[in-house]
């Protein structure tokens, strides 16, 4: 209540709105000073990108739901939605430019957002995926796979249960071929790694199950995107995202494993919930 109070006076003696200053970043030194000289030319794009969160979290608020539907959408007509939202978040047309330039960042982010979302849906199949568990198994083992991914046994080293697998058809029906493909990125870009981590899961101690923690590690970093917490590797970001989302997923697993082994709550897979925001935390 207080805030938008202050927002409100703010907004009445500078005549500028809220969105523009999120915009322009400024704080309220900045503000007194505007009242008293015109603020310097800003640069051409919005570098930091806690002002384009703050600016993106402001518009899922402030904007018209019609318009910020398209962005979320990740539409390519930029031009068209700048105007939009300059008119309805009352920002001076001087400013036109940070404003495309943020439409640009937050379309892209949906846009990141809904490609994970598809390669979620793509369910796991041994013919047009089994080459993927052949290259973890091979890497992780360097022996002769299993013969069918339809059978896996925990106490069995000949068996996809060695590598923690329930089911491994099955076992990705919440990430689909995302998951499965974040695993396999790992196991490949980071094979030393990947397994000490499979050797430290398989340890009496602090038993863990390997794949399955990293499916659930998949499910954490798309937790972390729609929670608005990863927005910035979306942003003047000209990688592949799905790459980004690799890289991000082995991040988190790594040191999950390494948290999860060094707290008091090892040993026990039901705390892994309580691990997730932790690993974030310490990002």
């Amino acid at each position: 209540m207080l805030s938008q109070i202050y927002d409100y006076v703010i907004s009445f003696v500078t005549r500028t709105s809220q969105a523009q200053r999120i915009l322009l970043d400024l704080d309220l030194v900045d503000i007194v000073f505007s009242l008293l000289k015109d603020l310097e030319p800003v640069s051409y794009k919005v570098h930091d990108p806690k002002v384009l969160a703050e600016f993106q979290s402001h518009c899922g608020q402030k904007l018209n739901p019609y318009i910020f539907s398209e962005i979320q959408s990740g539409s390519k007509e930029h031009e068209r939605i700048a105007d939009l939202v300059m008119k309805n978040l009352e920002i001076d047309p001087k400013y036109r430019h940070l404003v495309l330039d943020s439409v640009v960042q937050m379309c892209k982010f949906y846009s990141d957002l809904k490609k994970f979302d598809e390669t979620c849906l793509v369910e796991i199949s041994e013919k047009n995926h089994g080459k993927h568990f052949e290259k973890i198994w091979k890497v992780l083992e360097n022996r002769k796979p299993p013969k069918s991914l339809h059978v896996s046994k925990s106490d069995d080293a000949n068996s996809w249960g060695c590598l923690g697998f329930q089911m491994p058809l099955t076992d990705f029906r919440k990430t689909g071929l995302l998951g499965l493909l974040s695993l396999a990125y790992m196991v490949e870009t980071y094979p030393e790694s990947s397994k000490k981590a499979l050797e430290l899961s398989r340890r009496e101690q602090n038993w863990f199950p390997f794949t399955l923690t990293s499916i659930n590690v998949t499910s954490w970093v798309l937790d972390f995107y729609n929670e608005g917490k990863l927005n910035c590797f979306s942003y003047n970001n000209d990688s592949e995202p799905l790459e980004t989302f690799y890289t991000l997923h082995s991040y988190f697993f790594l040191n999950f494993v390494k948290f999860f082994l060094n707290s008091s709550l090892s040993n026990d897979i039901f705390n892994f919930n309580k691990v997730k925001y932790s690993t974030i935390s310490n990002f």
